[in-house]
């Protein structure tokens, strides 16, 4: 005899994702220190977009889903509290940049920056992860999760560009659902 079972996926969102970790459910996010991580290949802090961030996936997004492109934007933090933004590089439906102009930014970036006696805090790499994150529950049960999380693939770009950088980098990866990843790389 055949037994139907229910199966159904859901979004998931920041308050998704701080339920799960708030219960347990799955191991993929957790609370530390009054922050939600996700457990993905290094640990990362879930958070909520800030107006640059809002502006980045605005240009990420088409009504035409074929339309639809990765973004990447650099940016510094000053200590004075100012953020000195490079222009949004528009890239390929699943990749936006290359290590070398990724370095090349960050160069024109900070060379500036000092010209006018500025001092950096550190610098955000900002992208866009396109797709949409889900859960799926099968009887009641989560049995499988899709995050948009930081990839292996974004940290090897960061640690390569890291070899020529002098101040600490923030990788950040944005999603659809108005979540970010991020990690200081310092």
């Amino acid at each position: 005899m055949y037994e139907r079972k229910e199966k159904y996926t859901l979004p998931i969102d920041f308050e998704m994702a701080y339920t799960l970790a708030e219960t347990g459910e799955w191991d993929s996010f957790k609370m530390k220190n009054g922050k939600l991580i996700h457990n993905g290949l290094h640990e990362q802090i879930v958070g909520f977009l800030d107006a640059f961030d809002e502006e980045l996936l605005a240009k990420s997004l088409s009504v035409f889903k074929f339309l639809e492109r990765e973004c990447l934007q650099v940016r510094l933090r000053l200590i004075d509290g100012e953020v000195v933004c490079s222009k949004i590089i528009k890239g390929e439906k699943k990749s936006v940049s290359s290590t070398k102009e990724i370095k090349t930014i960050i160069s024109k970036l900070v060379f500036h920056a000092k010209t006018q006696g500025k001092e950096i805090e550190y610098i955000e790499v900002v992208h866009t992860h396109l797709g949409r994150q889900s859960l799926t529950v099968t009887d009641g049960k989560i049995t499988h999760l899709k995050t948009h999380a930081l990839s292996e693939q974004d940290f090897s770009c960061i640690a390569e560009v890291k070899e020529f950088v002098d101040y600490p980098i923030k990788i950040k990866a944005i999603t659809q659902e108005k979540m970010t990843y991020s990690k200081l790389v310092a």
